[in-house]
């Protein structure tokens, strides 16, 4: 999202292009960093976790994992170093400054992942 107060630079009826186009390129820059800053993300922690097996039906709880500008509704992406076999797997805010990450094997079997970098970003709500 752009900033509010930007305005696209026009071109004055007695402006010259040469005095015009490095004021544009200023605002083009300045919209550019604008964006970029809103679309990263609020944070990114790594973890090495090892789940161990997990039984079909059953889902399985990460340890709190410390995000401190994370508050209630903001996104959790979630990605793992291993194969998931099938299992469901979302990241969630638990209370502010505590992620998590839920587990669920709805594989028809047991599945059992060994130990894997996990990584977390979390997007504040209001800026997606």
């Amino acid at each position: 999202m752009l900033p509010k107060t930007w305005k696209f630079p026009r071109l004055m009826k007695d402006s010259k292009l040469e005095t015009y186009m490095p004021s544009f390129f200023k605002e083009l820059v300045s919209m550019y960093e604008a964006i970029v800053k809103e679309l990263s993300p609020l944070d990114e922690e790594l973890l090495t976790w090892n789940p161990g097996s997990i039984a079909d039906g059953d889902s399985l709880l990460s340890d709190d994992i410390s995000v401190p500008e994370a508050e209630l509704g903001d996104y959790v992406l979630v990605s793992a170093s291993c194969d998931l076999r099938g299992l469901g797997c979302v990241g969630y805010i638990k209370s502010p400054g505590v992620a998590k990450i839920n587990l669920l094997n709805l594989t028809g079997g047991a599945v059992d992942l060994t130990e894997s970098t996990w990584r977390i970003l979390v997007y504040k709500a209001n800026r997606v």
